[in-house]
């Protein structure tokens, strides 16, 4: 398999794990989820393959959402 394929996978992975998760814990939809996340600066640097955050477990980067929703900047800063 080449690269792409696989960074692309794990972007997948931790998109579902992020959507899994605000599912859960926030009770929307399946839909409300993804439109919310597409909106976020965390999915667009895990979009960004730039930033290597796709290298990154699932349970970080939601931490790193978790840390945008509440607006908690300066655990930003130190990444």
């Amino acid at each position: 398999m080449n690269n792409d394929y696989n960074i692309n996978k794990s972007i997948q992975i931790i998109t579902q794990y992020m959507a899994e998760n605000l599912i859960r814990t926030k009770g929307c939809t399946e839909n409300q989820a993804i439109q919310f996340l597409i909106t976020t600066h965390t999915y667009q640097l895990l979009r960004n393959k730039k930033t290597k955050l796709y290298a990154e477990s699932p349970e970080y980067v939601m931490d790193m959402l978790k840390d945008e929703i509440s607006q908690n900047w300066e655990s930003w800063y130190k990444i």
